[in-house]
C-alpha cells in the first residue's frame, strides 16, 4: 500500500536532520560508492509513495554532501525525468488551448513549491514533510 511508502518517505526525511559527515578525504578519494548509492535508492523510489527527492538527498546527507549540494545533486538527478514528463504533458495539452492557461499555472505553483522545498533544505527543515507524510498516511491507514 502506498501509505507504507509514504511511512517510508518520512523516515527517510526524519535522518535528513542528522549532522552531516565531515569527511571532505573519503568524498575526494571514493567518488564512486556515492555515486552508486544515490543510482540505487533512485531505484527504491519507484515504489509507490516513495519520493525521489527525499531519498536521494538523504543519501547525499548521508554521504557527507551538504544541505545545498545534496539538494542540487538529487534535482540534478531527476531533471532528465521531470523534463520529459514536462514534454510530454505539454505536447499533449497544446491542442487544447484553454487548458494552456492551467499549464502555465502549474508552473508558476510548481516553481514556488521547488524553492520552497530548496528553503526547508537548507535550513534543515526537510522534518516538516516527514511529519505530513506520516499524518497523511496515518489517514490512508484509518480510512482504508
Amino acid at each position: 500500500p502506498i501509505y507504507i511508502g509514504f511511512i517510508t518517505t518520512s523516515l527517510v526525511l526524519f535522518l535528513s536532520c542528522l549532522p552531516k559527515n565531515n569527511n571532505k578525504k573519503y568524498l575526494q578519494s571514493n567518488f564512486l560508492l556515492p555515486a552508486v548509492m544515490l543510482g540505487f535508492v533512485q531505484g527504491i523510489a519507484l515504489l509507490p509513495g516513495i519520493s525521489r527527492l527525499a531519498i536521494t538527498y538523504t543519501t547525499a546527507r548521508l554521504f557527507g554532501f551538504s544541505r545545498d549540494y545534496s539538494f542540487k545533486i538529487s534535482l540534478i538527478i531527476q531533471w532528465p525525468l521531470i523534463s520529459a514528463a514536462s514534454l510530454v504533458a505539454c505536447y499533449s495539452q497544446l491542442l487544447h488551448r484553454p487548458k494552456l492557461m492551467f499549464i502555465l499555472l502549474g508552473v508558476v505553483v510548481a516553481w514556488y513549491a521547488l524553492w520552497l522545498t530548496y528553503y526547508c533544505a537548507l535550513k534543515n527543515k526537510f522534518w516538516i514533510f516527514g511529519v505530513y507524510l506520516l499524518v497523511v498516511a496515518g489517514l490512508m491507514f484509518l480510512v482504508g
